[in-house]
């Protein structure tokens, strides 16, 4: 059945009150409208296991998608290393370990199944963005673990389209991915990257407004691509102080 509406939420970090209201604000129909987290459920804000047992219960009930994010990423890799007894090289935050603590084994089996992508009708949506320079196919978004690290972690590219690490954005010629991003997907609708409103690209929307920084949660919602909404609620409180962009 065709969803009556998309509704993208950004990175929820935990603050599960802000989701609820959020939720409540867009009128959400599980069943009915199509729900997409681009990922980043947990760490940070207070309720990291609600968010995700209750997004876990959505997908069951109403169809909901979440994505991988790269704070899912890490507690992951957490996992697998510290199966092989090599746990101390995942480099987890304190706040990490608090949430890996609390999880079940059904809980980070399901983590470990999250998608990558979803693409939806002249849209894409991921956590973090496109690398112009190996992203040409839907194909090359889920090639191998190259391929998906970058969909998780990219923000910015080099001149000729390669991502570059977070401390190399300051370096000559560094540019956003979506200041060069051509559209080859459709727009794409993306979290990571924090922001005060909601930041736009030329083919892109990224939802990342800092609620557990104090800020708000944001949704894209739509029946018409050319026509979307963007719904926010304010944080309840500050959770966390930011640190530098990361």
């Amino acid at each position: 059945m065709k969803p009556e509406r998309h509704i993208i939420v950004g990175d929820v970090h935990g603050c599960r009150e802000e989701l609820h209201d959020l939720l409540l604000q867009v009128g959400y129909r599980p069943g009915w409208d199509q729900l997409v987290m681009v990922g980043d459920l947990v760490d940070r804000g207070p309720d990291s296991v609600g968010v995700l047992r209750w997004i876990r219960e959505l997908e069951v009930t109403g169809g909901a998608v979440s994505l991988a994010g790269n704070h899912e990423e890490k507690i992951v890799r957490y996992h697998h290393l510290l199966a092989h007894a090599l746990g101390a090289e995942a480099g987890l935050t304190e706040s990490q370990l608090q949430v890996y603590h609390q999880l079940a084994p059904a809980d980070l089996d399901w983590i470990a199944r999250r998608p990558y992508f979803f693409k939806g009708p002249g849209f894409l949506v991921v956590h973090a963005g496109i690398c112009p320079q190996i992203h040409h196919t839907l194909e090359d978004l889920d090639r191998n673990r190259e391929a998906r690290r970058r969909l998780v972690r990219i923000r910015h590219v080099d001149a000729f389209g390669n991502m570059l690490k977070l401390i190399q954005a300051g370096v000559p010629g560094a540019r956003p991915w979506h200041e060069v991003y051509d559209g080859r997907f459709g727009v794409v609708v993306h979290g990571h990257w924090r922001c005060g409103e909601v930041m736009r690209g030329p083919f892109s929307y990224g939802l990342d407004t800092s609620c557990c920084y104090g800020g708000k949660l944001t949704a894209m919602v739509f029946t018409d691509l050319q026509r979307p909404a963007f719904v926010s609620v304010p944080a309840r409180r500050t959770y966390r102080h930011p640190p530098p962009i990361g």
